[in-house]
């Protein structure tokens, strides 16, 4: 722990050794050992913890809130644990049994310790390294992996007090070990000392003995050393500010229209796309710091031909002013280390271009589809599987129009009551905020008035838009239900001076045109897409806010 995190090139590597030690049993040299021997990428779950991305730290958080949910899990364990050879220490030593089934070819290693000893250390651990958490909560939340250390620490305890009761104590490592030898069969499984050193592992593996003396890495000294060094980071972050986004006059009569290829509007047709400024952007990147994509834009030279660029957009680490995290529909290819700076203003200059972001908050009540919603856009996928949103998610996608290149840099809050305290970090300095509702459940359109209030009390001048999610299924609604919800909607907008559409993420139903109509309303720019108020229809009410 405390080291650079073991990041694997090649996701297609499956997990060969499962670590099953509890933590404090030396699971720091256990990692070293097995990526010596294995000589490929090695998981060990601190050190992953605290020194990788948000996205990737939420993702084993949307492990454990999904622990009772079997196939959403499973699909989550595989994506956090793809491309390493070998994992070691918490968090995936709380779903041993569900790595055991994942990867059937793999063996288990229990290192064991002497219980006094071991609770000595445990002990110091969770005062050292846990005790203050609630006191270095704030300093910490700049800081990618540190902020969610009270997310996970919190399903970890769950998760424990089931399996080894309610309080830490000297039998814990005991009741830990038992039960693995209880649900890991026989011929799978080595228990051992590190004392014992390479041998027994070695031969376990089927690998030779290595001729150096067996890795002893101090986890206590560790731990002490990474806290000081990310306090350090944190507090550094926090001299800065994210840059505040210009506005730029942009030239877009030569604008050429771009269907993205992902995305096809099956209830539409290809109406739902970035045109609509007389013409359509350019699709240049789709990045969140947590994919990397090519980048794509517009070769005119082509005539409208896709192109893919040199350079495909390098990791680029959220303004530090808020929770991040990527939503679980997807991990590939995780980056390098954090702290990069992520400042870009419309003076950027990139190849000669001009960089503008634009913040987008969105807000609205649980299991309304915001998430789905920001993936479809941002990736062009969906996924039917609900995945809770715990605090915020964080993804953006960069358009090219002519010489500037505009990213949106788009923020889902959680819609349970105990992330309201977020609220902050999605309103502040946006651009836009997104007021969101589920079309077939009228409390959450009746929940946008408090939405409403407390998102304008952090931010006044954000440009309102009521987007109602779902359309898909509300089009099959009785019409005068959908009159009288739709009546209610446009009331709504009317009073929060809101633009008003309705979408379907599955059905790509006005996904494109709701972020075309913010970057119409936040530069000024004509917008030609056409607007639909009739009942029966997605509305979509803009021209006249």
């Amino acid at each position: 722990m405390g080291g650079v995190p073991s990041i694997p090139t090649d996701r297609t590597r499956t997990v060969q050794v499962i670590g099953a030690g509890y933590s404090r049993t030396g699971t720091v040299s256990m990692a070293l050992a097995l990526e010596r021997l294995l000589g490929e990428p090695v998981m060990h779950g601190g050190t992953q913890l605290f020194g990788r991305e948000d996205a990737y730290v939420k993702l084993w958080c949307d492990a454990f809130a999904n622990r009772d949910n079997k196939p959403v899990l499973m699909k989550l364990l595989r994506e956090a644990t793809a491309g390493f050879a070998a994992v070691t220490d918490v968090p995936t030593n709380a779903f041993i049994a569900e790595l055991i089934e994942l990867y059937p070819d793999a063996k288990v290693v229990l290192v064991t310790r002497d219980p006094d000893r071991w609770f000595s250390s445990m002990q110091t651990l969770l005062k050292d390294g846990y005790g203050s958490m609630s006191v270095l909560k704030a300093m910490l939340w700049p800081c990618p992996g540190w902020r969610w250390a009270p997310t996970w620490f919190r399903y970890l305890q769950i998760v424990e007090s089931t399996r080894l009761g309610p309080t830490m104590s000297r039998e814990s490592i005991l009741i830990h070990n038992e039960w693995v030898h209880n649900h890991v069969p026989k011929d799978r499984l080595l228990t051992m000392d590190l004392k014992e050193g390479w041998e027994p592992l070695a031969k376990f593996l089927d690998k030779p003995v290595p001729n150096e003396p067996f890795p002893h890495a101090n986890d206590g000294e560790a731990m002490q050393n990474l806290d000081s060094s990310t306090i350090i980071a944190a507090r550094s972050d926090q001299l800065h500010d994210a840059a505040a986004v210009e506005t730029t006059e942009m030239d877009i009569s030569q604008q050429q229209d771009f269907l993205p290829p992902h995305e096809a509007d099956i209830s539409q047709g290809p109406d739902d796309t970035m045109g609509g400024f007389d013409g359509a952007s350019e699709v240049a990147s789709s990045n969140g710091g947590f994919h990397h994509q090519q980048s794509h834009s517009l070769d005119h030279s082509l005539a409208g031909s896709l192109r893919q660029d040199e350079e495909s957009p390098s990791r680029q680490t959220p303004p530090v002013s808020g929770s991040l995290s990527r939503p679980a529909s997807g991990l590939s290819n995780p980056a390098p280390p954090p702290y990069n700076d992520y400042r870009p203003s419309s003076g950027d200059q990139s190849n000669g271009r001009s960089h503008v972001v634009i913040k987008v908050g969105m807000v609205g009540d649980a299991q309304i589809g915001k998430t789905s919603l920001m993936v479809k856009y941002v990736e062009g996928s969906w996924d039917e599987d609900y995945i809770q949103t715990l605090g915020v998610n964080f993804m953006e996608k960069t358009i090219s129009i002519r010489n500037t290149e505009i990213t949106f840099s788009i923020w889902d809050l959680g819609g349970q009551r105990e992330f309201v305290n977020m609220l902050p970090l999605v309103c502040n300095d946006a651009v836009a905020i997104l007021f969101m509702f589920d079309l077939t459940r009228k409390s959450t359109l009746n929940s946008i008035k408090e939405w409403y209030r407390q998102g304008r009390g952090f931010n006044k001048t954000a440009i309102p838009v009521l987007v109602g999610t779902k359309y898909d299924h509300f089009v099959n609604f009785p019409i005068q239900d959908q009159e009288e919800i739709s009546n209610q909607a446009r009331r709504f907008a009317k009073a929060m001076r809101a633009s008003l559409i309705f979408s379907s993420t599955s059905h790509s139903i006005n996904v494109q045109k709701i972020f075309k109509i913010v970057l119409s309303k936040a530069f000024d720019l004509k917008c030609t897409i056409p607007e639909i108020e009739n009942v029966g229809e997605p509305l979509l009410l803009y021209q006249s806010v």
